[in-house]
């Protein structure tokens, strides 16, 4: 008797997949040795960006395979090398477009990114798992090993002639040329971004810049989730600006904050290399209106009276209504 969770396994091996590359971001592999936790965090987080997203997707939007005999008019099928070949493709269309969405706002920085492009994806198997336990058991698609070859191995046909037998992945129609190609473009371009990881690090926490709004919570922490949404006319309210410092040397900065354009506060700051500094500050807005959008502009040295918003080095928005 087939279980209710029958060919949900790929599933599970990517989330757990997520789980684990998230750690490994998070925690950043502090027991490892040095010389291994630069390439283990490589390998883990790699797929993570280049494959597992375009997976979660395929899977969520083709829960279900097609038995040309039983259900001839069902919408096309994809079988396991065309999943594999278009998860990569999806995922370099997938993750740029949360980096877009980042950069306008929490900013363009490697952590968030990396938590972002996380938890869409776990969201997007989720779905996929939701959607395939809904279809019926026999018609779910699921990756077995003994289907998935027994699948694949018709797009190549296998020369084996120089061993003393008929038919080394000669292919004999157009769609097999095709997805060769594919195949091989899709695997030289993942390992080629794994060696290059490899060799040479990326710099994810060297010359840049954080920028955060911050406000008080009930137990007197300071959060991003504690930061006011409504805001009372012609009264103070307190926030804070929190302004990491990972430029390698110390930095002067000047921070302007506007409400609906208008300039309501401006402070300049000095933070040391490596440090983070969090500064109170007040907001008082003067005219009452929802959907105002509060901007907090971080410039390095001085913008001058008449800053312009486009040259900014960091910007944040908060949307407040005030009454």
């Amino acid at each position: 008797m087939k279980r209710w969770f029958h060919r949900t396994g790929d599933l599970s091996l990517a989330a757990l997949w997520v789980g684990v590359a998230t750690f490994a971001v998070v925690d950043g592999l502090g027991a490892v040795p040095d010389p291994l936790a630069q390439p283990l965090r490589v390998a883990l987080v790699l797929p993570l960006v280049v494959f597992v997203p375009g997976y979660a997707l395929v899977a969520t939007l083709f829960p279900r395979r097609r038995d040309p005999e039983t259900d001839p008019g069902s919408a096309v099928e994809l079988a396991g090398i065309e999943r594999f070949v278009l998860s990569f493709v999806v995922s370099l269309g997938l993750v740029p477009l949360v980096a877009f969405v980042m950069n306008y706002t929490l900013g363009l920085t490697v952590l968030p990114i990396l938590l972002s492009v996380a938890t869409v994806t776990f969201v997007l198997l989720l779905t996929a798992y939701v959607r395939r336990v809904a279809a019926p058991v026999d018609a779910r698609w699921g990756l077995t090993p003994i289907t998935w070859v027994r699948r694949t191995v018709p797009y190549f046909t296998v020369d084996t002639s120089r061993f003393g037998r008929p038919g080394a992945f000669v292919p004999t129609t157009g769609t097999q040329r095709l997805f060769n190609v594919a195949l091989v473009v899709a695997l030289l371009t993942f390992f080629a971004g794994v060696g290059f990881a490899v060799v040479v690090p990326p710099a994810s926490d060297e010359e840049f810049t954080e920028l955060s709004v911050l406000g008080e919570t009930e137990e007197g922490n300071l959060s991003t989730r504690a930061v006011p949404d409504t805001f009372q006319q012609g009264e103070s309210t307190p926030l804070w600006v929190a302004i990491g410092n990972h430029e390698e040397e110390r930095t002067s900065y000047t921070t302007v904050v506007t409400l609906d354009g208008e300039e309501v506060d401006r402070f300049s700051t000095t933070v040391d290399a490596g440090e983070t500094k969090r500064v109170e500050r007040s907001i008082t807005p003067t005219e009452a209106g929802g959907n105002q959008t509060l901007r907090v502009h971080l410039y390095q040295g001085d913008p001058g009276q008449n800053p312009n918003p486009e040259e900014a080095y960091r910007t944040l928005r908060v949307y407040v209504t005030v009454q």
